[in-house]
């Protein structure tokens, strides 16, 4: 496999009893459904989709995966902060502008409150 094309997981967003994975780019998160579905109606309304027996759904490590076609930095950024209690915090830690931007920016795409 290309460099390139290498897949990346991350310690503190690929979850031991996660049950989905989340892929963005070349970057896989393993992430609890659950917790997902309570924040954002959008993937409260795509998981309980049932998939027919003979789907081509594919799995990761036994999880459903599902593609999302943002930024991978996004993503991480978006997921830490839904995953990682106080991942903006405390005041006055400096957090890039960009960080701010994408999470606001898939907070409002995926209906994040």
């Amino acid at each position: 496999m290309d460099v390139d094309t290498k897949l990346r997981r991350f310690s503190k967003l690929w979850l031991e009893d996660g049950n989905i994975v989340i892929q963005a780019g070349n970057s896989q998160f393993r992430v609890h459904r659950s917790t997902l579905a309570a924040c954002s109606p959008v993937f409260q309304d795509m998981f309980p989709l049932p998939q027919p027996p003979d789907s081509d759904s594919e799995l990761v490590d036994g999880c459903p995966l599902v593609q999302l076609h943002d930024s991978a930095k996004e993503v991480k950024a978006f997921l830490k902060a839904i995953f990682t209690p106080g991942y903006f915090m405390p005041f006055p830690a400096e957090t890039k502008y960009a960080t701010i931007q994408g999470c606001l920016r898939l907070s409002h795409k995926y209906g994040v409150e």
